[in-house]
């Protein structure tokens, strides 16, 4: 149990769209449209982004954001008192917990607006100057280098003023936004300087927690594994180890299935630490099937809570309904699923110092995969893990027909073999469509980010082949798809790409 001996279920981050959106906003805005929704829903800690080198927040030691809505944070701050003044009081009246967030480092492609930045061109990773484009090395450049105390003090002193000056019930430091915080060549190394700066934290919360008789609570959010973490200069095993941290958010939710979360719990077994997962909106995952296998995934592997993120704008009915299903691993058992593999960096291409920085903490994931001829009789196998009880369901009668997807790029008059645990499935029995499949994602031409969101159908280009499934054909844990070349297509010059897998799980 977290220091503050609660053990929450769900925490939304919100990225403080509104001060963007809703110029002049007030707090009866606030209400209706950010804090009001959750009520009622499986939501007990609401989380602010409160900025990254400008802060969206009445700070009085950092610089102050004014970009995107100029003067609505300060006509906020005149009227209201300001967002962290409050955000908090809305929280209390709503059933939930505070924590402001703080993206810790910035690697947008805009141009850098911010006085530290500008004013301390020696203190980029780049120190001012511009590596080969698409290199990591240029991605994230522009941000910060923490190697620099001045950096990591700066950093770490706006986050202690929050505990310091508001009413919170801890913080959120969020090392995947963005992440990238040393040269790429120095991050494992230089890793016990972001351990110090943790420590600092830590320290002067709980200095602070014993001079206001409560206990706050550090959340941290990090890539999707201790190997991913480290290589970015994160000794997530550490602080975890010193008890450093009260909840660790495993991974920004970009490879939900293919993250091994269970590393995160076994470490944090027997310790006051409780491990999160992440639901990322622009996975994309929005897609009720697929949000609830995302969920009963996690669970399995033993998680405490989910964290959402990039979710917060979803309608009330969303929040109070679906989430309380995703929330409930009871809830779950016996729902309708599409379990999924991940894609490697299927958002973010090399052109974009923002995609790079992802890049830089994202692991790499088997898909997409090459499906090549084989010179022995090997096959490409692709492992499924399906969470639900297939053995309980089946005895019980209520399992139904399943069905196993693949997608591939560039099929034509292939001839190709394709098993599922060692049973081999009739391509003449799979339906087949060139037209590639469908799954729920933010509607075309809207604000995603705008409440309330609004959803729609959007196609994942390829070539489908789809075959329904008995129950016996499927397994819990891990069922493994297997494909095999037997003749490529004879005008073929470029691999046969397999992109992505779905197995749906149907109950009657």
């Amino acid at each position: 149990m977290p220091r503050s001996g609660k053990n929450r279920k769900v925490l939304s981050n919100d990225d403080s769209w509104i001060l963007h959106f809703r110029n002049p906003v007030t707090p009866e805005i606030m209400w209706d449209e950010m804090i009001g929704p959750h009520v009622g829903s499986a939501i007990d800690g609401f989380i602010w982004s409160s900025g990254a080198y400008t802060y969206n927040f009445e700070t009085e030691i950092g610089e102050r954001s004014d970009s995107r809505s100029p003067g609505n944070l300060e006509q906020f701050i005149e009227k209201h008192g300001g967002p962290l003044t409050v955000i908090p009081k809305l929280c209390r009246k709503a059933g939930m917990d505070f924590f402001p967030s703080f993206r810790m480092n910035q690697h947008y492609d805009s141009d850098m607006t911010d006085k530290l930045r500008l004013e301390h061109p020696e203190y980029l990773i780049n120190r001012g100057k511009e590596p080969l484009k698409g290199s990591m090395e240029w991605g994230i450049g522009r941000g910060l280098d923490f190697s620099f105390e001045e950096v990591r003090k700066i950093k770490a002193d706006v986050i202690l003023e929050t505990v310091e000056r508001f009413d919170v019930d801890g913080v959120e430091l969020d090392f995947m936004r963005h992440p990238g915080y040393f040269k790429v060549e120095q991050a494992i190394s230089n890793a016990y300087l972001i351990t110090d700066m943790v420590k600092y934290i830590r320290a002067g919360m709980d200095k602070l927690g014993k001079a206001n008789n409560k206990n706050y609570d550090l959340i941290v959010r990090v890539p999707a594994s201790f190997s991913a973490s480290l290589g970015i200069g994160l000794d997530v095993e550490t602080w975890i180890e010193k008890d450093l941290v009260d909840i660790v958010v495993a991974g920004g939710g970009f490879i939900p299935f293919d993250a091994p979360i269970r590393e995160f719990v076994e470490k944090a077994s027997g310790k006051n630490i409780n491990i999160f997962g992440c639901l990322e909106g622009l996975r994309p995952a929005v897609d009720q099937l697929t949000l609830r296998a995302i969920a009963a995934n996690y669970w399995s592997q033993g998680i405490d809570g989910i964290h959402l993120f990039n979710l917060y704008s979803m309608s009330a009915s969303w929040k109070q309904n679906e989430l309380k299903e995703l929330s409930s691993p009871d809830k779950l058992k016996h729902l309708d699923k599409r379990y999924e593999r991940d894609r490697s960096y299927s958002r973010f291409g090399t052109a974009s110092h923002l995609h790079m920085s992802f890049r830089n903490g994202i692991p790499k994931t088997q898909l997409p995969l090459a499906i090549e001829n084989t010179i022995a009789d090997q096959t490409a196998d692709v492992e499924i893990n399906v969470a639900d009880d297939i053995e309980d369901a089946i005895s019980k009668n209520i399992l139904a027909n399943c069905e196993l997807e693949l997608l591939f790029d560039g099929f034509n008059d292939d001839e190709i073999s394709v098993s599922i645990n060692n049973r081999n499935l009739n391509w003449n029995d799979a339906i087949t469509n060139p037209n590639g499949w469908d799954f729920v994602h933010y509607k075309a031409d809207t604000n995603w980010n705008y409440y309330p969101s609004q959803l729609d159908k959007k196609n994942d280009e390829g070539y489908c082949a789809k075959w329904t499934l008995s129950s016996e054909l499927i397994k819990s844990g891990i069922n493994t798809i297997q494909i095999k070349m037997i003749k490529p297509d004879s005008s073929r010059i470029d691999s046969l790409i397999l992109n992505n897998v779905r197995l749906s799980i149907k109950y009657n």
